[in-house]
């Protein structure tokens, strides 16, 4: 009799130790091992969000950045909000050297990129007109609303122009558009950039022009020097107000070699300062009172 109830009591705890690690396996298989691999997110989908996003610039002009913008900026936190993409800008006054427009940043992945350009391309030829003045980057006459011009760093420009020109030649030959890369030349070396200027055929349809930005951001987007400083930087004015200095420099060289001609070095620093194209590019400096001619 003992020893039927002490089978029983054996077969129990079996029962009980069965139904305890039944309940055991599926918590550990939900709490893994934290020294495990198990543990951390899936480097897979890491990597492969981070590599979606792509940073590019590209220069607008100050008739359109205000619709761009949009009132308190709910036109582009609009665009934001529908693409994914992050879009800044820099400040009124900062303009891209050699110019007088602005520069936006865009951060996403290429498809939303390209639905941000779009959308630019929809203000540029709504707003822009024959009253524009083109600058050294647009390529001859060709209206502003029919031109994108993008911003990329130094270092892409190589992978963009290709071995003897073979890539941006395809993409002429690809798309419809015509690219033009910059000359080494046009741009301060501090600066580190160069510009892709691509026209399109019909301001209307920016669907050539926008193939075209997808041929580039493609390389660009290979290019390590796009993901950080100084190309992710957004501000100019140092460079613009170092040239400010620099002519002020120049001009006060003219008046110390010239002592006793006074006169004729004040008229050509107002004459300098004065110009539209310099002050639209130095708005601060008329605020200086030795720009100013005594009455």
């Amino acid at each position: 009799m003992k020893s039927e109830i002490n089978r029983s009591m054996d077969e129990d705890q079996e029962t009980l130790l069965s139904t305890l690690m039944s309940r055991k396996r599926p918590l550990e298989s939900a709490s893994p091992d934290p020294d495990g691999d198990e543990c951390l997110p899936k480097k897979s989908n890491l990597s492969e969000s981070e590599s979606e996003a792509i940073n590019i610039k590209v220069m607008l002009p100050t008739q359109v950045t205000g619709a761009i913008i949009g009132k308190g900026g709910e036109a582009i936190g609009k665009v934001q909000s529908d693409t994914g993409c992050r879009v800044k800008m820099t400040k009124s006054n900062d303009f891209f050297p050699g110019t007088t427009e602005r520069v936006a940043w865009i951060n996403g992945p290429v498809d939303a990129v390209l639905k941000v350009m779009a959308y630019f391309c929809e203000k540029n030829a709504a707003k822009t007109d024959a009253s524009i003045k083109g600058d050294i980057f647009d390529y001859k006459q060709t209206e502003r609303s029919k031109e994108i011009k993008l911003v990329i760093p130094s270092s892409s420009a190589g992978m963009v122009i290709g071995k003897a020109g073979e890539y941006i030649k395809s993409i002429r030959e690809t798309t419809g558009a015509f690219a033009q890369m910059s000359g080494k030349d046009l741009v301060d070396a501090r600066l580190q950039e160069r510009v892709v200027t691509i026209v399109g055929r019909n301001a209307g349809d920016p669907s050539d022009m926008l193939n075209a930005v997808r041929m580039v951001l493609d390389k660009v987007s290979t290019d390590v020097n796009s993901t950080k400083a100084p190309y992710t930087n957004l501000s100019y004015v140092h460079l613009t107000a170092s040239k400010l200095a620099a002519t002020l420099s120049t001009l006060a060289a003219a008046a110390a070699a010239r002592p006793n001609s006074p006169r004729s070095v004040a008229s050509s620093l107002l004459y300098h300062t004065h110009q539209p194209s310099f002050v639209q590019q130095n708005p601060k400096s008329q605020s200086l009172p030795f720009l100013h001619p005594v009455a």
